[in-house]
C-alpha cells in the first residue's frame, strides 16, 4: 500500500462523529479486542462503490447503520506509528495494526487519526 492510499474508516455509530461541527471521533479508531481497526481502501474508487461497501460494512454491525466515513492518507496512519495492512476478504479491506496495549496509548493515537480524518457524511443520510 502507497504513502498516500485513501484510507476510509466507516463511521457506524452516531456516537463516532459529531454531524454539526463535522468531524470524526478518536473513537472511531480505536482498536477492538484484537488491536486492529478495520478499514476499507478507497484509491480510484468511486464515490457510489465507497458508500456501497460502507452500507455493506454497516449491515453486519449490530446496531450499526452507515452515518458518514473519515478518509486519510495511509501515510497518517504510518506517521503515528502504526500500519496498515491488507486483510481480504472482502476486496480492498484492511486493518490498522501495530496498536499499543495500553487505552491511554491508543486514545493518543485515536486522537491524532481523527484530527487528520476528513469527515464525509452519507449521501443517505443528507436526503
Amino acid at each position: 500500500m502507497g504513502q498516500q492510499e485513501r484510507i476510509s474508516r466507516f463511521v457506524v455509530y452516531e456516537r463516532w462523529f459529531n454531524a454539526q461541527l463535522l468531524y470524526i471521533k478518536a473513537a472511531a479508531f480505536l482498536p477492538d479486542r484484537d488491536r486492529v481497526t478495520s478499514i476499507f481502501r478507497t484509491t480510484n474508487v468511486s464515490e457510489e462503490d465507497i458508500w456501497q461497501i460502507g452500507t455493506t460494512v454497516a449491515a453486519t454491525r449490530q446496531g450499526g447503520s452507515l452515518h458518514a466515513r473519515g478518509d486519510l492518507p495511509a501515510s497518517d496512519i504510518r506517521s503515528a506509528n502504526l500500519d496498515v495492512t491488507a486483510a481480504e476478504p472482502p476486496a480492498r479491506h484492511g486493518l490498522i495494526t501495530g496498536w499499543s496495549q495500553e487505552k491511554d496509548g491508543q486514545k493518543y493515537v485515536a486522537v491524532q487519526l481523527a484530527a487528520a480524518a476528513k469527515l464525509i457524511i452519507s449521501p443517505a443520510r443528507q436526503s
